[in-house]
């Protein structure tokens, strides 16, 4: 059996979104002979928040935080950035992987998807997995992928979470390799949009990208769910494997 392989990216804003990323990520990266790289990735929308006079956040646990500036931001994500690159390499020394480490300033979204390479597989932390409670969702179309259908299943059972698939078009079929609780054909893309923003903040989300319609946020923009994307191209190496 050839093994599989792909480069794992975990992508995240700050520390909250890293620990999941790496926590997830870790579980995926068992699956795959590759590189494991992380991002830390400093929004340029929340910098510019910070550089407002009487600018407040709030953080992933709810709490609203006053009196922030651009350089205690800086020195928030700088901060965040260490404490996950450490907790990367502490993990990372388990596998037998490379693993590589950087800071990034911009939007995740398009820093992830410019920087990933074809058959990457994207793990972006979201809401703290503190709860056992949210679903693995797999999101089916047209184009199989076998192993992250593998990776939906083995999540549900490993994290004890129920596991739905949600079918993107109306060619897709639910994959018989996964069995899952409920099985959900929204009728067309704005109903997908829908259901995707029903989803709680605790769902752990995974697709391929080859079956996401255009125009999408809830899949590929800001952070409020983990997610577990492949980019939507072979790689140009998968050939030779």
């Amino acid at each position: 059996m050839t093994e599989a392989r792909a480069r794992i990216v975990l992508g995240a804003t700050c520390y909250a979104e890293a620990h999941s990323a790496l926590r997830i990520g870790l579980r995926v990266a068992a699956r795959f002979s590759g590189e494991l790289n992380a991002v830390l990735i400093e929004e340029e929308a929340v910098l510019a928040i910070a550089r407002r006079p009487g600018a407040r956040i709030i953080t992933p646990a709810g709490q609203r935080v006053s009196g922030i500036g651009a350089e205690s931001m800086a020195a928030a994500f700088l901060r965040d950035a260490e404490r996950f690159e450490r907790e990367l390499a502490a993990a990372a020394s388990s596998l037998p992987a490379r693993w590589s480490f950087a800071r990034r300033t911009g939007r995740m979204a398009a820093l992830l998807t410019e920087a990933a390479l074809a058959g990457d597989v994207l793990v972006l932390g979201g809401a703290p997995l503190a709860r056992t409670s949210g679903d693995v969702v797999y999101l089916a179309g047209s184009h199989a992928d076998p192993e992250l259908e593998a990776i939906a299943q083995d999540l549900a059972a490993d994290l004890h979470r129920p596991l739905k698939v949600i079918l993107a078009d109306e060619t897709a079929a639910a994959p018989e390799t996964v069995v899952p609780r409920e099985v959900i054909r929204p009728r067309d893309a704005e109903a997908l949009r829908r259901e995707l923003a029903r989803l709680a903040s605790d769902t752990i989300l995974i697709a391929n990208l080859a079956n996401v319609p255009p125009d999408m946020p809830e899949v590929s923009g800001p952070a409020r769910f983990t997610r577990i994307l492949r980019s939507n191209a072979p790689r140009e190496d998968a050939a030779g494997d």
